[in-house]
């Protein structure tokens, strides 16, 4: 048989509803992603000053990842080592580093994601999870909210009363969430 027309190894694919896995037969194993818990705080009291931290933090982390790669046409994408600035000549006191985060903040960004996914599921709460997501984007370079309360709101497709509104129910039901780990891991 031809080199060409050799069948593929992941040609041929199964899925079971029972274990909601794709699995290609002949093709590499699949391993299951464990699921890290959430970083709790030392001393053990969860409050929403913590919860916010942790979302802001995270967003933060996620938005300081450094983004190389090939482009679809074959171009490669090019990132700066310090933060642009209209007013930075760029000289060694004025040009601010890029943070880089370290693997474990990148860990701790991934377990509060799925955190936030797994306590947020469901199609009642997708607004509430948007605006979760949304807000805990932090700009790395100021640290503020990517998307303030109005920006918010049009991204929602609402006001920004509402938008907040969306931003207490998710903290709430998060605390919640959060008050039940810390309850088990004492356990």
């Amino acid at each position: 048989m031809n080199a060409m027309h050799q069948p593929s190894p992941f040609t041929s694919s199964t899925f079971t509803p029972s274990s909601n896995r794709l699995s290609f037969t002949g093709g590499p194993k699949t391993v299951a992603k464990t699921k890290r818990p959430i970083p709790l705080p030392s001393d053990g009291i969860v409050d929403d000053r913590w919860l916010e931290s942790l979302l802001y933090d995270s967003g933060e982390v996620l938005m300081s990842l450094v983004v190389k790669g090939v482009r679809p046409m074959g171009y490669f994408s090019v990132q700066l080592d310090t933060m642009p600035n209209v007013t930075t000549d760029y000289s060694d006191k004025e040009a601010r580093l890029r943070r880089i985060p370290s693997p474990r903040e990148i860990s701790d960004m991934d377990a509060v994601l799925d955190w936030i996914n797994d306590a947020l599921y469901g199609a009642s709460m997708t607004e509430v999870r948007r605006a979760i997501f949304y807000r805990m984007l932090v700009k790395p370079r100021t640290g503020r909210p990517l998307y303030p309360w109005r920006r918010l709101g049009e991204q929602l497709g609402c006001n920004k009363d509402t938008a907040r509104g969306r931003w207490n129910d998710g903290v709430r039901i998060l605390m919640a969430s959060a008050d039940r780990q810390a309850r088990r891991r004492a356990a």
